[in-house]
C-alpha cells in the first residue's frame, strides 16, 4: 500500500502478473516490480545520473579488460555489439596504449585513466584465468570508481568462468549479443530490458472484441 502511495495509485496491483510501478520519493526515484504478494525489487535511480536512454549521441562507455592487446575474445566483444540493431556505445578501453617506459605503476595508472572514462566495465574470463592479477586490478579500479562488472564465460563453452570472478561481478553472462548489449543496459543506465513473449492460444475469446468468428461457418 506504501508502494501504492509513492506510486500516485489508490490501491496496490491486483494482478498476480508482476506489475512495474513508477516510484518516487523526495530525492530518488525508479522501477518498483511487484505482485499482489508483495515488492520483489525497487530499482532506484538518483536524479543526478546520466539519462539513461542509449542513443546516437548518448552512447553507453564500454572498458572490456585487456592486457595490452587485441585478442580474438577481446575484438569479439565488438563484432557481438555491432551486430544489435540501434545499439550505441563507445569502447573506452586502449590496449594499444602501453606506456613508454613499462613501469608496473605506469600501467597501471593507464588502465585507471581507461576505466574511469567508463560507464560498465567488461570482464572477460579467458583473460581473468590467463592474467589473474592484472585483471583483479582492473577490477578493483573499476568497484572503487563504482563501475558495475559483466563477466562473460570461456567463448566456445569448453570451460567455465573461474567461481571467484562469477561471485565478484554483478553479472555472468554468456556470449550472446543480445546478452552483452542487454547487460550493459541494465549495468550502466539501469534500464529493465525485460520481454515479454506474446502467445496467441486458438479460439481464446478477445476481452475487447469477443470471440473470434469461424470463418467456415
Amino acid at each position: 500500500r506504501e508502494l501504492a502511495a509513492w506510486a500516485g495509485l489508490e490501491r496496490a496491483p491486483e494482478a498476480v502478473q508482476t506489475a512495474r510501478i513508477p516510484y518516487r520519493m523526495p530525492g530518488v526515484e525508479g522501477i518498483a516490480d511487484g505482485t499482489r504478494c508483495g515488492v520483489n525489487w525497487i530499482h532506484l535511480r538518483h536524479p543526478e545520473f546520466a539519462e539513461r536512454t542509449v542513443s546516437e549521441n548518448n552512447p553507453i562507455r564500454v572498458f572490456v579488460t585487456h592486457t595490452f592487446s587485441e585478442d580474438d575474445d577481446y575484438l569479439r566483444v565488438f563484432e557481438f555489439l555491432e551486430s544489435m540493431d540501434r545499439f550505441y556505445y563507445v569502447n573506452v578501453s586502449k590496449p594499444e596504449h602501453i606506456p613508454d617506459s613499462g613501469e608496473p605503476e605506469a600501467i597501471k595508472d593507464e588502465l585507471i585513466a581507461q576505466i574511469k572514462e567508463s560507464e560498465a566495465v567488461i570482464v572477460l574470463a579467458t583473460h581473468y584465468w590467463n592474467k589473474p592479477d592484472l585483471i583483479k586490478f582492473q577490477m578493483d579500479v573499476a568497484e572503487a570508481n563504482e563501475k558495475p562488472t559483466i563477466a562473460i564465460r570461456p567463448f566456445g563453452g569448453m570451460a567455465e568462468s573461474p567461481p571467484e570472478l562469477v561471485e565478484r561481478a554483478n553479472e555472468h553472462i554468456e556470449w550472446n549479443d543480445r546478452e552483452i548489449a542487454d547487460a550493459l543496459r541494465r549495468q550502466a543506465r539501469l534500464m529493465d530490458t525485460a520481454r515479454w513473449d506474446v502467445i496467441d492460444f486458438p479460439g481464446f475469446e478477445d476481452a475487447t472484441y469477443g470471440p473470434r468468428e469461424n470463418k467456415d461457418d
